[in-house]
């Protein structure tokens, strides 16, 4: 599952808060796992928990990590990724499609920025479409959403499924 905010530049933080408080809000037992140091803020002041992993100095990793522990766990497990984390390690989404998890769920947040080093703008801002490139390694169940209602809805029937790819 993907999931691309609905406001970039100036907005694009707010969007992202935005979009990960939407979700924190419909959690049960998931497992979360949040990269880098802004996003791991936003979580932990919306909704701290037990079952959140907080990857502060992650980047391009936390869609890995998420993996494995989707690999060795019964719950659904569900990572909070950006853009530019996704570009700097883009083999992550071919290992995920190959090891197929039933239980992982991605929620890329596409602010087309690297927001927790200074918002330099990503690849993903005008070049690269990260719902195509997740098709391309093999991921085909995604879905861009713009809304806070559009998103909790695509998280819950997302959640419903038994098998996210």
């Amino acid at each position: 599952m993907q999931v691309f905010p609905y406001r970039r530049g100036s907005q694009a933080n707010h969007a992202q808060n935005d979009a990960i408080c939407a979700v924190a809000s419909e959690l049960d037992d998931e497992i979360t796992v949040t990269n880098l140091g802004v996003p791991c803020k936003e979580l932990y002041s919306c909704r701290d928990r037990e079952l959140n992993f907080y990857m502060f100095g992650s980047m391009g990793l936390v869609s890995s990590i998420g993996m494995g522990i989707a690999l060795r766990s019964e719950k659904t497990v569900v990572v909070f990724d950006g853009d530019g984390s996704l570009l700097m390690n883009p083999n992550a989404l071919l290992e995920i499609a190959k090891e197929a998890p039933k239980n992982l769920i991605i929620i890329a947040l596409d602010n087309g920025a690297y927001g927790s080093t200074g918002s330099q703008e990503t690849c993903a801002l005008r070049y690269i479409d990260l719902e195509i490139f997740a098709n391309a390694c093999g991921i085909q169940n995604t879905t861009k959403v713009n809304t806070r209602e559009n998103l909790i809805e695509a998280f819950r029937k997302f959640r419903a499924m038994k098998s996210f790819l």
